[in-house]
Protein backbone atom coordinates (compact mmCIF):
# COMPACT_ATOMS: atom_id res chain seq x y z
CA UNK A 1 0.00 0.00 0.00
CA UNK A 2 1.56 3.31 -1.09
CA UNK A 3 0.17 5.25 1.83
CA UNK A 4 1.79 2.87 4.29
CA UNK A 5 5.11 2.60 2.50
CA UNK A 6 5.73 6.34 2.83
CA UNK A 7 8.65 7.85 0.92
CA UNK A 8 10.98 5.08 -0.06
CA UNK A 9 11.43 3.02 -3.22
CA UNK A 10 9.26 -0.04 -3.52
CA UNK A 11 10.27 -3.14 -5.38
CA UNK A 12 10.02 -3.19 -9.14
CA UNK A 13 11.09 -5.46 -11.95
CA UNK A 14 12.98 -3.60 -14.68
CA UNK A 15 15.16 -4.47 -17.63
CA UNK A 16 18.58 -2.83 -17.98
CA UNK A 17 20.41 -3.45 -21.29
CA UNK A 18 23.04 -6.15 -21.54
CA UNK A 19 26.76 -5.39 -21.95
CA UNK A 20 27.75 -3.51 -25.09
CA UNK A 21 24.13 -3.05 -26.13
CA UNK A 22 23.70 -1.64 -29.58
CA UNK A 23 21.98 1.71 -29.97
CA UNK A 24 18.92 2.72 -31.88
CA UNK A 25 18.07 6.11 -33.33
CA UNK A 26 15.00 7.93 -32.07
CA UNK A 27 13.68 10.52 -34.56
CA UNK A 28 14.68 14.00 -33.45
CA UNK A 29 16.97 12.73 -30.72
CA UNK A 30 20.51 11.43 -30.34
CA UNK A 31 20.94 7.63 -30.25
CA UNK A 32 19.72 5.93 -27.10
CA UNK A 33 20.64 2.56 -25.60
CA UNK A 34 18.39 -0.25 -26.71
CA UNK A 35 16.07 -1.84 -24.21
CA UNK A 36 16.36 -5.62 -24.35
CA UNK A 37 13.86 -8.19 -23.16
CA UNK A 38 16.03 -9.73 -20.52
CA UNK A 39 15.80 -9.43 -16.74
CA UNK A 40 18.98 -9.44 -14.70
CA UNK A 41 16.86 -9.92 -11.61
CA UNK A 42 13.78 -11.98 -12.45
CA UNK A 43 12.54 -11.70 -8.86
CA UNK A 44 9.88 -8.98 -8.53
CA UNK A 45 11.24 -8.10 -5.08
CA UNK A 46 14.38 -6.44 -6.42
CA UNK A 47 15.82 -2.96 -6.25
CA UNK A 48 18.80 -1.76 -8.25
CA UNK A 49 21.94 0.19 -7.51
CA UNK A 50 22.86 2.34 -10.50
CA UNK A 51 26.01 4.32 -11.18
CA UNK A 52 26.95 6.84 -13.87
CA UNK A 53 30.69 7.43 -14.12
CA UNK A 54 32.75 9.66 -16.40
CA UNK A 55 36.25 11.11 -16.52
CA UNK A 56 35.60 13.63 -13.74
CA UNK A 57 32.35 12.61 -12.11
CA UNK A 58 30.62 9.64 -10.47
CA UNK A 59 27.10 9.46 -9.10
CA UNK A 60 25.60 6.36 -7.52
CA UNK A 61 21.96 5.95 -6.63
CA UNK A 62 19.08 3.54 -6.21
CA UNK A 63 16.46 2.68 -8.81
CA UNK A 64 13.02 1.45 -7.87
CA UNK A 65 9.40 2.60 -7.86
CA UNK A 66 7.97 5.45 -5.82
CA UNK A 67 4.38 6.42 -5.10
CA UNK A 68 2.96 9.30 -7.10
CA UNK A 69 0.79 10.16 -4.09
CA UNK A 70 3.92 11.25 -2.21
CA UNK A 71 4.23 14.08 -4.73
CA UNK A 72 0.70 15.21 -3.95
CA UNK A 73 1.44 15.03 -0.22
CA UNK A 74 4.55 17.19 -0.50
CA UNK A 75 7.06 14.47 0.36
CA UNK A 76 8.49 14.71 -3.14
CA UNK A 77 9.42 18.35 -3.73
CA UNK A 78 9.50 20.24 -7.01
CA UNK A 79 11.50 23.31 -8.02
CA UNK A 80 9.82 24.00 -11.40
CA UNK A 81 6.27 24.66 -12.44
CA UNK A 82 4.58 22.47 -15.02
CA UNK A 83 2.28 23.05 -17.99
CA UNK A 84 -0.86 20.90 -18.12
CA UNK A 85 -0.63 20.10 -21.83
CA UNK A 86 3.03 19.21 -21.55
CA UNK A 87 2.27 16.83 -18.68
CA UNK A 88 -0.11 14.92 -20.93
CA UNK A 89 2.43 14.91 -23.76
CA UNK A 90 5.17 13.75 -21.37
CA UNK A 91 3.05 10.86 -20.15
CA UNK A 92 2.29 9.79 -23.72
CA UNK A 93 5.95 9.90 -24.71
CA UNK A 94 7.07 7.90 -21.70
CA UNK A 95 4.36 5.23 -21.82
CA UNK A 96 3.18 4.59 -25.36
CA UNK A 97 0.32 2.47 -26.64
CA UNK A 98 2.85 0.37 -28.52
CA UNK A 99 5.16 -0.48 -25.63
CA UNK A 100 3.12 -0.16 -22.42
CA UNK A 101 6.41 0.59 -20.77
CA UNK A 102 8.23 3.31 -18.88
CA UNK A 103 11.74 3.73 -20.28
CA UNK A 104 13.03 6.78 -18.42
CA UNK A 105 13.00 7.08 -14.64
CA UNK A 106 12.30 10.37 -12.95
CA UNK A 107 15.58 11.56 -11.43
CA UNK A 108 15.31 12.46 -7.75
CA UNK A 109 17.77 13.37 -5.03
CA UNK A 110 17.82 13.16 -1.25
CA UNK A 111 19.96 14.86 1.37
CA UNK A 112 22.89 12.49 1.74
CA UNK A 113 22.39 9.80 4.37
CA UNK A 114 25.38 8.03 5.93
CA UNK A 115 23.15 5.01 6.49
CA UNK A 116 22.24 4.72 2.81
CA UNK A 117 25.81 5.48 1.74
CA UNK A 118 27.12 2.57 3.79
CA UNK A 119 24.61 0.14 2.25
CA UNK A 120 25.29 1.33 -1.31
CA UNK A 121 29.08 1.23 -0.86
CA UNK A 122 28.85 -2.35 0.36
CA UNK A 123 26.65 -3.47 -2.53
CA UNK A 124 28.84 -1.79 -5.15
CA UNK A 125 32.00 -3.41 -3.80
CA UNK A 126 31.06 -6.40 -5.99
CA UNK A 127 31.27 -6.44 -9.81
CA UNK A 128 28.15 -4.99 -11.48
CA UNK A 129 25.58 -7.30 -13.03
CA UNK A 130 25.47 -5.20 -16.18
CA UNK A 131 27.45 -2.29 -17.59
CA UNK A 132 27.40 -0.34 -20.83
CA UNK A 133 29.15 2.73 -22.22
CA UNK A 134 26.99 5.46 -23.66
CA UNK A 135 27.33 9.16 -24.40
CA UNK A 136 30.72 9.46 -22.68
CA UNK A 137 29.67 7.72 -19.47
CA UNK A 138 29.80 4.18 -18.12
CA UNK A 139 26.48 2.97 -16.73
CA UNK A 140 26.56 0.10 -14.22
CA UNK A 141 23.71 -1.80 -12.58
CA UNK A 142 23.70 -4.04 -9.51
CA UNK A 143 20.53 -6.06 -8.81
CA UNK A 144 19.64 -6.08 -5.11
CA UNK A 145 17.78 -9.30 -4.35
CA UNK A 146 19.04 -10.02 -0.85
CA UNK A 147 16.06 -9.44 1.50
CA UNK A 148 18.30 -8.04 4.24
CA UNK A 149 19.78 -5.41 1.89
CA UNK A 150 16.35 -4.48 0.53
CA UNK A 151 14.98 -4.02 4.05
CA UNK A 152 18.04 -1.94 5.00
CA UNK A 153 17.50 0.38 2.02
CA UNK A 154 13.79 0.79 2.63
CA UNK A 155 14.22 1.41 6.35
CA UNK A 156 16.93 3.99 5.65
CA UNK A 157 14.54 5.86 3.35
CA UNK A 158 12.03 6.07 6.20
CA UNK A 159 14.52 8.45 7.82
CA UNK A 160 14.77 10.61 4.70
CA UNK A 161 12.45 13.59 5.16
CA UNK A 162 11.99 14.59 1.52
CA UNK A 163 12.88 13.66 -2.02
CA UNK A 164 13.62 16.43 -4.53
CA UNK A 165 12.93 16.27 -8.26
CA UNK A 166 16.08 16.88 -10.31
CA UNK A 167 14.70 15.92 -13.73
CA UNK A 168 11.22 14.80 -14.77
CA UNK A 169 8.79 17.38 -13.32
CA UNK A 170 6.22 16.82 -16.06
CA UNK A 171 6.42 13.03 -15.83
CA UNK A 172 5.95 13.26 -12.07
CA UNK A 173 3.01 15.63 -12.42
CA UNK A 174 1.45 13.42 -15.09
CA UNK A 175 1.68 10.39 -12.81
CA UNK A 176 0.22 12.34 -9.91
CA UNK A 177 -2.72 13.39 -12.10
CA UNK A 178 -3.48 9.75 -12.92
CA UNK A 179 -6.43 8.12 -11.21
CA UNK A 180 -5.81 6.16 -8.02
CA UNK A 181 -3.33 6.56 -5.16
CA UNK A 182 -1.54 3.34 -6.08
CA UNK A 183 0.18 4.80 -9.15
CA UNK A 184 3.91 4.18 -8.99
CA UNK A 185 6.65 5.92 -10.89
CA UNK A 186 10.04 4.48 -11.81
CA UNK A 187 12.74 6.65 -10.25
CA UNK A 188 16.50 6.85 -9.95
CA UNK A 189 17.35 8.47 -6.61
CA UNK A 190 20.79 9.94 -5.86
CA UNK A 191 22.36 11.63 -2.83
CA UNK A 192 22.52 15.39 -3.30
CA UNK A 193 26.31 15.45 -2.98
CA UNK A 194 26.59 13.37 -6.16
CA UNK A 195 24.56 15.79 -8.29
CA UNK A 196 25.91 18.45 -10.65
CA UNK A 197 23.95 21.44 -11.93
CA UNK A 198 24.50 23.58 -15.00
CA UNK A 199 22.84 26.72 -16.29
CA UNK A 200 20.63 27.45 -19.28
CA UNK A 201 21.39 30.35 -21.60
CA UNK A 202 18.41 32.45 -22.64
CA UNK A 203 18.11 33.40 -26.31
CA UNK A 204 15.51 36.04 -27.20
CA UNK A 205 14.60 36.88 -30.81
CA UNK A 206 12.67 39.76 -32.35
CA UNK A 207 14.21 42.51 -30.22
CA UNK A 208 13.96 45.16 -32.97
CA UNK A 209 10.21 44.69 -33.21
CA UNK A 210 9.85 45.78 -29.59
CA UNK A 211 12.54 48.34 -28.81
CA UNK A 212 15.21 50.46 -30.51
CA UNK A 213 18.76 49.10 -29.83
CA UNK A 214 20.03 52.39 -28.37
CA UNK A 215 16.94 52.80 -26.23
CA UNK A 216 17.33 49.22 -25.04
CA UNK A 217 20.92 49.73 -23.88
CA UNK A 218 19.98 53.00 -22.17
CA UNK A 219 17.11 51.42 -20.23
CA UNK A 220 19.24 48.37 -19.43
CA UNK A 221 21.73 50.72 -17.80
CA UNK A 222 19.05 51.83 -15.35
CA UNK A 223 19.04 48.34 -13.82
CA UNK A 224 22.58 47.02 -14.43
CA UNK A 225 26.15 48.19 -14.26
CA UNK A 226 27.38 47.38 -17.77
CA UNK A 227 30.97 46.77 -18.89
CA UNK A 228 32.53 45.18 -21.96
CA UNK A 229 33.94 41.68 -21.88
CA UNK A 230 37.50 41.88 -23.34
CA UNK A 231 37.53 40.95 -27.03
CA UNK A 232 40.25 38.33 -26.48
CA UNK A 233 38.30 36.57 -23.71
CA UNK A 234 37.94 32.89 -24.67
CA UNK A 235 35.14 32.18 -22.18
CA UNK A 236 32.62 35.01 -21.79
CA UNK A 237 30.38 33.02 -19.45
CA UNK A 238 29.86 34.54 -15.97
CA UNK A 239 32.94 34.30 -13.74
CA UNK A 240 31.37 36.11 -10.80
CA UNK A 241 28.28 34.85 -8.92
CA UNK A 242 27.08 38.45 -8.61
CA UNK A 243 27.03 39.10 -12.35
CA UNK A 244 25.91 37.63 -15.67
CA UNK A 245 26.91 38.16 -19.29
CA UNK A 246 25.01 39.24 -22.39
CA UNK A 247 25.69 38.91 -26.12
CA UNK A 248 24.09 41.70 -28.12
CA UNK A 249 24.96 43.55 -31.30
CA UNK A 250 28.11 41.44 -31.78
CA UNK A 251 29.47 42.38 -28.34
CA UNK A 252 29.73 40.60 -25.00
CA UNK A 253 28.87 42.57 -21.87
CA UNK A 254 29.20 41.98 -18.14
CA UNK A 255 25.99 42.85 -16.30
CA UNK A 256 25.92 43.45 -12.55
CA UNK A 257 22.38 44.06 -11.26
CA UNK A 258 21.66 47.24 -9.35
CA UNK A 259 19.49 45.75 -6.63
CA UNK A 260 17.11 48.21 -4.98
CA UNK A 261 16.44 48.11 -1.26
CA UNK A 262 12.87 46.84 -1.68
CA UNK A 263 14.07 43.87 -3.72
CA UNK A 264 16.72 43.04 -1.10
CA UNK A 265 13.99 42.88 1.52
CA UNK A 266 11.71 40.83 -0.75
CA UNK A 267 14.54 38.38 -1.51
CA UNK A 268 14.74 37.52 2.18
CA UNK A 269 11.16 36.26 1.91
CA UNK A 270 11.44 34.71 -1.57
CA UNK A 271 14.89 33.33 -2.55
CA UNK A 272 13.78 32.93 -6.18
CA UNK A 273 14.04 36.70 -6.59
CA UNK A 274 17.82 36.42 -6.19
CA UNK A 275 18.22 34.05 -9.15
CA UNK A 276 19.78 35.43 -12.34
CA UNK A 277 16.92 34.09 -14.46
CA UNK A 278 14.30 35.81 -12.29
CA UNK A 279 16.26 39.08 -12.29
CA UNK A 280 16.44 38.98 -16.11
CA UNK A 281 12.72 38.32 -16.33
CA UNK A 282 11.75 41.03 -13.83
CA UNK A 283 14.12 43.75 -15.07
CA UNK A 284 14.48 43.01 -18.79
CA UNK A 285 12.07 40.53 -20.34
CA UNK A 286 8.83 41.81 -18.90
CA UNK A 287 9.33 45.61 -18.69
CA UNK A 288 11.56 46.14 -21.75
CA UNK A 289 10.62 43.30 -24.12
CA UNK A 290 6.97 42.74 -23.22
CA UNK A 291 7.34 39.05 -22.33
CA UNK A 292 4.78 38.26 -19.63
CA UNK A 293 4.69 34.45 -19.61
CA UNK A 294 7.80 32.39 -20.30
CA UNK A 295 5.73 29.23 -20.66
CA UNK A 296 4.13 30.50 -23.87
CA UNK A 297 6.76 32.94 -25.21
CA UNK A 298 7.61 31.66 -28.70
CA UNK A 299 10.61 33.96 -29.18
CA UNK A 300 12.53 32.62 -26.16
CA UNK A 301 14.68 29.49 -26.42
CA UNK A 302 16.86 27.83 -23.81
CA UNK A 303 20.34 26.48 -24.45
CA UNK A 304 22.04 24.13 -22.01
CA UNK A 305 25.53 25.30 -21.04
CA UNK A 306 26.57 21.64 -21.16
CA UNK A 307 25.86 21.35 -24.87
CA UNK A 308 26.27 24.94 -26.09
CA UNK A 309 29.58 26.76 -25.61
CA UNK A 310 30.77 30.31 -26.26
CA UNK A 311 31.68 29.68 -29.91
CA UNK A 312 28.28 28.13 -30.56
CA UNK A 313 26.60 31.21 -29.08
CA UNK A 314 28.60 33.53 -31.33
CA UNK A 315 27.66 31.42 -34.35
CA UNK A 316 23.99 31.55 -33.36
CA UNK A 317 24.21 35.30 -32.89
CA UNK A 318 25.61 35.79 -36.38
CA UNK A 319 22.71 33.91 -37.97
CA UNK A 320 20.43 36.93 -37.70
CA UNK A 321 20.59 40.71 -37.42
CA UNK A 322 22.97 41.45 -34.50
CA UNK A 323 20.51 43.84 -32.89
CA UNK A 324 17.56 41.44 -33.24
CA UNK A 325 18.85 38.58 -31.07
CA UNK A 326 19.85 38.78 -27.44
CA UNK A 327 21.56 36.02 -25.44
CA UNK A 328 21.94 35.98 -21.66
CA UNK A 329 24.40 33.67 -19.90
CA UNK A 330 23.63 33.08 -16.23
CA UNK A 331 25.26 31.39 -13.25
CA UNK A 332 24.20 27.87 -12.38
CA UNK A 333 22.10 27.38 -9.25
CA UNK A 334 23.72 25.15 -6.63
CA UNK A 335 22.13 21.88 -5.54
CA UNK A 336 21.81 23.24 -1.98
CA UNK A 337 19.95 26.31 -3.22
CA UNK A 338 17.57 24.17 -5.28
CA UNK A 339 16.77 22.02 -2.26
CA UNK A 340 16.18 25.08 -0.06
CA UNK A 341 13.89 26.63 -2.69
CA UNK A 342 11.98 23.35 -3.09
CA UNK A 343 11.65 22.80 0.66
CA UNK A 344 10.24 26.31 1.05
CA UNK A 345 7.55 25.62 -1.52
CA UNK A 346 8.94 28.15 -4.01
CA UNK A 347 9.00 27.59 -7.77
CA UNK A 348 11.77 28.77 -10.08
CA UNK A 349 11.20 30.14 -13.61
CA UNK A 350 11.34 27.63 -16.49
CA UNK A 351 14.74 26.28 -17.52
CA UNK A 352 16.87 27.80 -14.79
CA UNK A 353 19.09 24.80 -14.27
CA UNK A 354 19.79 21.35 -15.65
CA UNK A 355 21.31 18.31 -14.01
CA UNK A 356 24.01 16.43 -15.89
CA UNK A 357 24.57 13.60 -16.33
CA UNK A 358 21.02 12.32 -16.57
CA UNK A 359 19.69 8.78 -16.80
CA UNK A 360 19.23 8.23 -20.57
CA UNK A 361 16.01 6.57 -21.79
CA UNK A 362 16.48 2.85 -22.29
CA UNK A 363 18.89 2.07 -19.47
CA UNK A 364 15.90 0.91 -17.42
CA UNK A 365 12.51 -0.26 -18.57
CA UNK A 366 9.45 -0.95 -16.48
CA UNK A 367 6.80 -3.02 -18.27
CA UNK A 368 3.10 -2.55 -17.46
CA UNK A 369 0.38 -5.16 -17.58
Amino acid sequence: DCEQEENFPVNVKINPPVDNASTQSVPGNRPRPCVVERDIAPNDSSLYIYSISGPDHVQVGICGAICASDYKRGIIKRHEGTISGKCHQSAKLETTENTYASICPVMLMYRESSELTAVVEHLTSFPPDRSTDFDGYTHCVWAVEDPHSIISIRKAFLRVDFLYIADGHHRMEAAAEAQGDGVRVMAAIFPHTHMRTHSFHRCIDGIQEVIDPEDFMHKLGEHFMISDVPADCSDPSPQDPQSMTMLYNKRWFHLRPIIREDRVVATQEDPVLALDAQIIFDLVMRPLLGIDDLHVAENVTYLSSVEVHAKDLKDMHSECSPSDRLIFCTNHVSVESIMEISAGGFVMPPKVTCFEPKVPPGIFCRLYN
